[in-house]
C-alpha cells in the first residue's frame, strides 16, 4: 500500500524519468511502428512526428541529427529537465517544511 501511495504522489515525476530513460535505450536509427494517432488514420506525418527520435538522437550525443530529425526536439528535452529538476525541487522543499513542523 505504501507504494502504491508513493507511485501516485510521484506520477508526473516518474513518468517524465521513465519517458527519457526509454528514449535514451531506443536506437533512433531503426524506424518502427509510430505511435501518432494522425499518421494512422491518414498516412500522414503530423507536426509531432520525428520528435521521439530526434528527443533519443540528442540523448545520444547527436545534436546535428536531432535537428535533422525535429527541430523542437532539443527544446522538448530542455523542457522535460526542467520539469523533472522542479518536482524534484518541490518534493523536496514538502519534505523539509513537513520534517520542520514536527
Amino acid at each position: 500500500m505504501r507504494y502504491i501511495r508513493y507511485i501516485k504522489s510521484n506520477i508526473e515525476l516518474l513518468f517524465w524519468a521513465i519517458s527519457l530513460i526509454a528514449l535514451a535505450l531506443m536506437n533512433p536509427d531503426v524506424e518502427g511502428i509510430s505511435l501518432c494517432p494522425f499518421t494512422m488514420l491518414t498516412g500522414y506525418k503530423c507536426f509531432g512526428c520525428g520528435l521521439g527520435h530526434s528527443i533519443s538522437y540528442l540523448l545520444h550525443g547527436e545534436a546535428g541529427k536531432s535537428v535533422a530529425a525535429h527541430w523542437l526536439g532539443p527544446l522538448v528535452v530542455l523542457g522535460i529537465i526542467t520539469r523533472i529538476y522542479t518536482l524534484v525541487r518541490l518534493k523536496i522543499i514538502i519534505r523539509r517544511r513537513n520534517n520542520a513542523k514536527e
